[in-house]
């Protein structure tokens, strides 16, 4: 064991490794009574007598410890720090340990069942394939060369997925995945259709489409599998993240300390694309996390923390400029900063963090896709009630005049909801038509006597 288990209550409270520590007792008759039966609890947690679900849970542990180790190692920064008079930093240094601790096991476990559903969607994947491509070679061939023929379009189909959508599609950013994969699965659909239809549906050229056509199928249907299983696992590792948000800035300011300090990163382009991408994890944390830990009850307070916390990410943002186009000084400028903000975290007196002004709201620029997004939702809101009068009326039987003044009601409805989406203004708008109404209703009108 090395000394990292030596944390004290953080070793059982972050981390729990039940299969490493059947290992580590040993022979049960070599412990005591309450050994006995802590290992007893761990061993039937890690599959009791069936020895490869054991296997299973002792491969991933091994991978979190791993990695635990990797992202623990730049913690060491911490050492160097100027730190005030009598301040000690190694219980935020514990705590940055075991929020690392618990994201590492989290992590490697999601990413382990991934894996493990990723093999058993696409062996299903392949079996359901091939009887596909067998019924349809069977309209054309029949006997052995159906099945060899099969057998071979639900290989071709099923390497063709793996390159496709496995390796060449994923990308960085969601939205480049989404374009590739939208687009490779219409080329392949477009050409399997064009290759049927100039076949007339029979023969070969069936055949052949039919193998273009699987590759999509089975990226969909792995998608609508795996899809809720990464979603899943997401949130699940991100719960470390949204309830340690401290210890989660100080692991990336610390990072890109770390790296700052190896000879030559810091003219590796990959790398400062990596710091940049901390820096803004970090920002977006600041931002929206930390004050969530510290809550003002009030709304002057809580207004004044946001604007804090929102010029501290700002702050954190503006070196992502001093690292994309640096120049002499700017990793001197970079390096104080995140040793101020470390220090500030560190020790609590969060008035030290950098601090530059937040830009407006009319400053910042949105996106194109964030813009769709909202139009779109905007729509779906609006469109709610009509498609649940249109829905419901086969099961509710409502007669002609009042299915007639439901959509009268849900155009209305949507109507004014667009409206009121277009012009944030438009209820003041309203009060103001309201009063002149009245006002007009008013005049002519003789004083009513008190």
């Amino acid at each position: 064991m090395t000394s990292r288990y030596t944390h004290g209550s953080i070793r059982s409270a972050s981390i729990d490794l039940p299969a490493t520590a059947v290992d580590a007792y040993g022979d049960p008759r070599d412990v005591d009574a309450e050994s006995r039966r802590d290992r007893r609890r761990r061993w039937w947690r890690t599959g009791g007598p069936l020895t490869f679900v054991r296997v299973w849970f002792r491969g991933t542990e091994r991978r979190a410890l791993s990695s635990w180790h990797d992202w623990a190692k730049d913690l060491r920064q911490l050492d160097g720090l100027p730190w005030p008079s009598g301040f000690d930093p190694s219980g935020i240094r514990g705590r940055v340990d075991a929020y690392l601790q618990g994201w590492a096991k989290r992590y490697e476990g999601w990413a382990t069942i991934e894996r493990l559903c990723g093999r058993v969607v696409q062996l299903v994947e392949v079996v359901v394939g091939w009887l596909a491509l067998r019924w349809v070679a069977d309209r054309t061939l029949s006997g052995l060369a159906a099945l060899g023929v099969a057998t071979v379009a639900v290989l071709i189909a099923y390497g063709t997925f793996r390159l496709l959508y496995l390796r060449l599609v994923p990308a960085n950013t969601r939205r480049a995945f989404l374009a590739k994969g939208i687009l490779v699965s219409l080329c392949l659909t477009l050409v399997a259709a064009s290759i049927a239809a100039a076949g007339h549906g029979r023969g070969w050229p069936a055949i052949l489409a039919a193998t273009l056509a699987m590759p999509v199928a089975m990226a969909i249907g792995y998608a609508l599998t795996i899809g809720p299983v990464r979603a899943t696992g997401l949130f699940r590792i991100g719960w470390p993240r949204r309830s340690w948000p401290r210890e989660r800035i100080l692991d990336h300011l610390l990072d890109i300390l770390g790296g700052m300090a190896i000879p030559g990163q810091r003219n590796d382009l990959r790398s400062r694309g990596q710091w940049m991408w901390l820096l803004e994890q970090a920002a977006v944390t600041m931002r929206r996390r930390l004050p969530a830990v510290l809550p003002a009850y009030d709304r002057a307070t809580a207004a004044h923390a946001a604007e804090r916390a929102r010029g501290a990410a700002e702050a954190l943002r503006q070196l992502k400029y001093r690292i994309m186009a640096p120049d002499n000084r700017t990793w001197d400028r970079v390096e104080a900063v995140l040793i101020q903000d470390v220090i500030a975290l560190t020790t609590g007196n969060l008035r030290q963090l950098a601090w530059a002004r937040p830009p407006t709201r009319a400053q910042v620029r949105r996106s194109r896709w964030m813009v769709a997004w909202d139009v779109l939702r905007s729509i779906l809101f609006a469109a709610v009630p009509l498609v649940l009068v249109l829905a419901t009326r086969p099961v509710v039987h409502l007669d002609a005049g009042v299915f007639a003044w439901a959509k009268v009601v849900s155009i209305a409805w949507a109507a004014l909801y667009l409206l009121a989406t277009m012009d944030p203004t438009l209820r003041d708008k309203l009060d103001t038509a309201r009063s002149l109404l009245s006002t007009v209703r008013d005049v002519g009108r003789p004083p009513q006597n008190g």
